[in-house]
């Protein structure tokens, strides 16, 4: 059997990019295929095997996010002349709009991240304000709905992920939680290094690409509020924006740009809490920090849904404001083992559990 593992951009170290990973171990014969990959990726290759890409990657700035997601649809369209009896594909924008020549019997299943935030949900993602209320984004929309018509079966990362795809796709999907690699984090010993960390004191972290929706700014407010300096790891276009704030208002703050994985780590284990106060489709990066012994507060929206336990590993917050979170955290009490092993579900082996199953129920390989 011929199978095609199918990615948008090949990004530096994405979550989705580690789904991609652990989807490629289980079938090691898939040859993986992406728009492009990202100048900054760690590396070109899985398991060996180049990362096939896209003729998108001849166009001038197809590294930019946007000119990127205009193209894709047409790029998923005419991806190659190649065949396949199975696709799978890896979605979170157009992905699952590839074509392959088509046999009768080509069978394409997609693992959903979220339909396009920026063109369905402009109130949560601004990026694709304006182009949702022109006559462009309703015909990318109807297009997009179309296109979804033409996947066999449909997986999801979360319940949240699940009831967009109903609304948007009208389509049903299998819900399975993308994996974390808990040995990983389980085995982690933190360091309270005192020269890097505000000198062993309490402090806030909040983590993830400097973007709007990911409301890091809400954060630095919280801080102060608090009296509490701030750890931000990430990187984005909002880290000037963020950097700004941070000094105006007088927020003592550390800003690291890409840090390594033992400081990201590090840094999530020795903070008195996550903060994760954006509407989310799910979070690798939530369910690490309570693996790491770290309470998480987000608000009682999106994917955190799926994770945070009232009173054991942090707080679901039903109004999002600066006050409603201060309390809630001054109020948590709870060990360090109960936080841990209360997302013990979300390990990579139950994930890879998960997914072969869903394809052997599709009807598309026989896993037993």
């Amino acid at each position: 059997m011929k199978i095609a593992i199918v990615h948008e951009w090949w990004a530096k170290n994405g979550g989705a990019e580690e789904v991609v990973t652990q989807i490629s171990y289980l079938y090691p014969e898939a040859d993986v295929w992406c728009l492009y990959v990202d100048k900054d990726a760690k590396s070109r290759k899985i398991q060996g095997k180049e990362i096939y890409e896209t003729w998108l990657r001849f166009v001038p700035f197809h590294e930019n996010r946007k000119i990127a997601a205009l193209l894709s649809p047409l790029v998923y369209r005419t991806i190659s002349l190649k065949r396949y009896d199975l696709v799978i594909v890896s979605s979170h924008t157009f992905a699952h709009w590839t074509r392959f020549p088509r046999s009768y019997a080509t069978k394409y299943l997609c693992y959903v991240y979220t339909p396009a935030r920026a063109l369905w949900m402009p109130e949560i993602d601004t990026r694709g304000s304006i182009l949702s209320t022109t006559k462009l984004g309703k015909l990318l929309r109807t297009i997009d709905r179309y296109s979804s018509r033409r996947v066999d079966a449909f997986a999801a990362i979360s319940n949240e992920v699940e009831k967009r795809i109903d609304e948007f796709w009208m389509r049903s999907s299998t819900l399975i939680y993308p994996p974390v690699n808990l040995e990983e984090i389980y085995s982690y010993v933190p360091k309270r290094e005192s020269s890097n960390f505000f000198s062993g004191r309490d402090y806030l972290v909040t983590a993830g690409r400097f973007v709007e929706y990911k409301r890091h700014t809400f954060v630095i407010q919280l801080a102060k509020r608090m009296d509490l300096p701030i750890l931000i790891m990430g990187s984005g276009p909002q880290r000037t924006e963020i950097q700004n704030l941070a000094e105006d208002i007088g927020v003592e703050f550390m800003l690291l740009v890409s840090p390594d994985r033992h400081t990201w780590l590090n840094g999530l284990a020795n903070a008195k809490a996550m903060i994760f106060p954006g509407i989310e489709d799910f979070g690798i990066t939530p369910i690490e920090a309570i693996g790491l012994g770290t309470p998480v507060f987000a608000l009682g929206k999106g994917g955190a849904l799926d994770y945070i336990q009232n009173g054991v590993n942090g707080q679901l917050i039903e109004r999002n404001d600066v006050e409603s979170y201060r309390e809630a955290i001054l109020n948590f009490s709870s060990s360090k083992d109960d936080i841990r092993y209360s997302v013990a579900k979300f390990s990579t082996y139950n994930f890879k559990k998960s997914f072969q199953n869903w394809v052997s129920e599709s009807g598309c390989i026989n896993e037993r």
